[in-house]
């Protein structure tokens, strides 16, 4: 029995070991488990900044106007206007449509005024040649008595009842001779390249709309910005199968000027060399012009595809003379659209510099342009294409006149993709913005953004990009800061495409020449030690040149940082004894724990600066604040009256030297007030001792209520969610909150978990993210 006992015991000791075996190999196991997880998960979280994490194979990122550059020596100061500043300053453009008297039948192009009334007819011809930008040719008018057929050869043409009602057409019209052209060169292309049957033509669309920021983009291009996320972007969609976008965050402006940044994207040298190239020649003078059409044929992107075998268009709608005192009068284009307008200006007062948006017979600028390059796309098909189209919608100082395009552009890509969807010919679209613009004033950091960062998307089938092995370039690219002479020669670089595979030994590729050192984002990688200066940005337009810390020891009763602090502990006191309680604590300015500024080159005797200070007051140990604030010459602001915050938002005028008309005003300026330190969501039970911790500010920085998103936190606290600013001094003056920071994505979302701040991982001010750890920033709103 006692032998029995025996071998039970060493059979239940057995299966125990077992057990407590198997026990400890799975919490090992689990924990490798939760290891190669953590390790994953860290790979995810650096993949927007380490090449080796960056995929093969070509897929498209998804778009948000949060989106921001990481790790990189090119770190934006500013991105541009958050929502609570659009709203502020810029109204809606309410939508409208231009009338159609159905004067115009525009299938067999023919009048149909009423059968009593005469009719006066334009109609184009080669007796006025296309003539860029400002003429003073006028278009006469040629009376008929009865109904007139335009001629098909006729590319636009206008009429006039005597009822005075009008309309127009622009047509894109094939020529064979054009296309015999281009077959030709192909032809001699493909035999020097020995191309096989596997050839497949490229449509290269060059499409530019002026004077269109990042940021005015999505504010204004709702429609098309969802049709790229839902068509494109997600990959159950059926256009998702054949293509693929990416959104190049770091594309600098040279300056917020349209010749400044298209000389180089065009040419490839700087304007200043333009111009001192030209020696004073004139693009109005005829013995001039071989000048000009030389200098397009030895550099012009055009030109280039056209000696590659592409048949090239050219259409910019306007009639001021920003580019074709660089270009010329004659573009060096198969088709050139520039007659029209300058007819329209004389018929309908139309101009791409005013602040109207004038009609064009019975439709606006951009749907003729994007009617005439649907045309062209579709009268050529089969053969190599480029096209340059730069349209002026937004050139104007609304700030929302873009939106009025939205609908129509939004739908030319859906169409122009569907065409090419299992098309035995490649697309290639670049669709970018010339330079940003906001003209309220020229000194805040966030006008500053929104003239200096562009919009600039790229759209291409994936077998194109697939089979060139182009995608894991571009996509690193998209995350690096880009220079307009890297566009131009990625431009050239597709020139080829259809007939070779260069390499940046090929001589093809070393015969792109550009006056600043510059890559084909095809085939090389932008470097992450990139600055402004390496690309010919000009200084005050590089958004990336940092703060330069001041020593707060360095205040003196008469210093500018210390008038700006003084001038804000005034506004929050008054602030708080008339609006919260005459009983209210007196409010000192405490410690200054920080001072920065950025300074600008200028003509004018007050040099602009932008200063950022941090302080704390007397007697309250935790609140921090900012504030952001300038100073500049007067003649910076072109409305003073405009204001984002009812509170705290202040200005003065100040007299610097001189009297009467010569006088010399500058104006000084606080922009914003933030509580830096982060306090918990609602209005606290106001303590008269300290104040100042029972009101909110223009922006602050809240935990977020649990189990909702920061956009109701924020919403519940009567404040409008916004994307954050100036990171580097949130952290700097919250380290006590957390012991390490870490940068898990390129969006806006700040959250502490185990003592660890987690930066940009989703969008903060999404409606469907909830997070318990999160952490908001928060406007105000008046």
């Amino acid at each position: 029995m006692r032998h029995n006992s025996k071998i039970l015991m060493l059979i239940l000791f057995f299966i125990a070991f077992l057990f407590l075996s198997d026990f400890v190999i799975f919490a090992l196991n689990r924990d490798s488990e939760n290891a190669i997880l953590q390790k994953k998960r860290d790979n995810y979280y650096d993949k927007n900044f380490k090449d080796t994490y960056f995929s093969e194979k070509p897929y498209s990122r998804p778009l948000f106007m949060s989106s921001r550059l990481n790790n990189l020596a090119y770190n934006p100061v500013t991105l541009g206007m958050n929502i609570r500043e659009s709203e502020a300053v810029f109204k809606p453009t309410f939508l409208y449509s231009c009338p159609n008297h159905k004067i115009l039948d525009f299938q067999t192009f023919t009048s149909k005024c009423e059968p009593s009334e005469k009719i006066k007819v334009f109609e184009s011809n080669s007796s006025f040649p296309e003539n860029y930008g400002s003429t003073i040719i006028k278009y006469p008018l040629t009376e008929y008595k009865t109904d007139y057929k335009f001629s098909p050869s006729s590319e636009f043409g206008y009429i006039q009842c005597e009822s005075k009602k009008s309309d127009l057409f622009l047509r894109n019209v094939y020529n064979q001779s054009i296309a015999d052209y281009a077959k030709s060169i192909e032809k001699d292309m493909k035999g020097k390249y020995n191309v096989e049957d596997n050839y497949r033509p490229l449509t290269v669309i060059m499409f530019i709309v002026d004077s269109v920021s990042r940021r005015s983009f999505y504010r204004n291009m709702q429609e098309t910005v969802n049709f790229f996320n839902e068509s494109i972007v997600n990959n159950s969609s059926e256009l998702s199968k054949y293509f693929v976008l990416y959104d190049f965050l770091g594309n600098n402006a040279v300056k917020d000027l349209t010749r400044f940044n298209m000389t180089p994207f065009i040419f490839g040298i700087s304007l200043q060399t333009a111009i001192e190239q030209e020696e004073g020649r004139s693009v109005d003078s005829e013995e001039d012009s071989e000048f000009y059409i030389n200098r397009q044929k030895e550099k012009a992107i055009w030109a280039y595809f056209k000696e590659k075998g592409f048949v090239t268009m050219h259409l910019n709608d306007v009639v001021s003379d920003f580019l074709p005192t660089i270009i010329g009068r004659s573009v060096c284009t198969d088709y050139q659209v520039s007659n029209i307008w300058t007819f329209a200006n004389q018929y309908y007062g139309y101009s791409d510099t005013i602040e109207n948006y004038i009609c064009v017979g019975s439709k606006f600028s951009h749907q003729h342009s994007l009617n005439y390059l649907s045309q062209f796309l579709e009268n050529y098909k089969g053969h190599n294409k480029f096209a340059y189209i730069h349209i002026e919608v937004a050139h104007e100082f609304s700030g929302t006149r873009l939106s009025l395009s939205d609908k129509d552009i939004q739908i030319f890509f859906e169409k122009t993709l569907q065409k090419y969807t299992n098309s035995t010919e490649d697309l290639f679209i670049l669709f970018a913005g010339d330079h940003g613009r906001y003209k309220t004033e020229t000194v805040s950091l966030f006008g500053r953004g929104e003239r200096s960062l562009p919009f600039h998307f790229v759209i291409s089938n994936k077998d194109f990009i697939e089979r060139n092995n182009f995608h894991k370039n571009l996509d690193i690219n998209s995350r690096r800061m880009l220079s307009r002479y890297d566009w131009h020669k990625t431009l050239k670089h597709l020139a080829n495409s259809p007939y070779t595979k260069i390499t940046t030994e090929s001589q093809e590729y070393k015969e792109i020449e550009t006056e600043y050192k510059s890559l084909s984002l095809l085939i090389e990688r932008s470097s992450r030690d990139r600055i402004c200066e390496d690309l010919g940005v000009e200084p005050n337009y590089c958004l990336a040149d940092p703060f330069e810390e001041i020593n707060p020891a360095t205040l003196t009763e008469k210093n500018i940082y210390l008038y700006f602090l003084n001038l804000i502990i005034y506004t929050m006191r008054n602030h708080l004894l008339k609006k919260i309680s005459f009983h209210c604590n007196e409010i000192k300015l405490g410690k200054v724990l920080y001072i920065g500024e950025r300074k600008y080159e200028s003509d004018n005797k007050v040099k602009p600066l932008n200063i950022l200070e941090v302080f704390k007051l007397k007697k309250n140990s935790k609140a921090v604040f900012m504030i952001d604030s300038s100073i500049c010459n007067k003649n910076l602001f072109k409305n003073l009256y405009i204001e984002i915050f009812h509170n705290f938002e202040t200005y003065e005028k100040i007299k610097e030297e001189g009297y009467g008309k010569t006088a010399i005003y500058s104006i000084r300026k606080i922009w914003s007030l933030t509580r830096l330190d982060i306090i918990e969501p609602g209005i606290k039970k106001l303590n008269k001792d300290c104040c100042e911790d029972g009101i909110f500010y223009n922006y602050n920085y809240l935990y977020s209520i649990k189990g909702i998103s920061c956009l109701e936190t924020c919403s519940k606290s009567e404040l409008l969610c916004v994307d954050y600013r100036h990171l580097d001094l949130f952290i700097k003056f919250n380290k006590e909150k957390f012991s390490n920071t870490k940068i898990v994505g390129e969006l806006n979302s700040l959250e502490i978990r185990n003592s660890t701040l987690f930066i940009g991982k989703y969008d903060m001010c999404s409606k469907n993210i909830v997070n318990d750890f999160g952490i908001c920033h928060c406007a105000q709103i008046n």
